[in-house]
């Protein structure tokens, strides 16, 4: 059940992430004169920067469960909506 959820949670959690980034970047860096980018240049600078800022080091054993997946998934839609809330105090 454990494997199961993982399959399905690990392809969200990246989905999440990139959409998160497509949009800030929409919002936060396309008015300094930056191309937009799309949901799938987004996805692959996500992982880019996951690749270059990951530490293994900084993982704790006890964290072993459910709890860095459900983080991967709510924390950039968390993101997204502070984002979103910024964005409005711009316009």
């Amino acid at each position: 059940m454990k494997v199961l959820f993982l399959l399905c949670a690990l392809p969200l959690g990246m989905l999440a992430r990139g959409y998160a980034l497509m949009k800030l970047w929409l919002w936060f860096v396309v008015p300094f004169g930056c191309q937009e980018i799309g949901f799938w240049h987004s996805l692959g600078l996500s992982a880019l920067i996951s690749l270059l800022t990951y530490d293994s080091t900084n993982q704790k054993q006890d964290e072993a469960g459910l709890k860095p997946i459900i983080n991967s998934i709510f924390l950039p839609l968390v993101s997204l909506l502070f984002g979103y809330v910024y964005y409005l105090f711009m316009n």
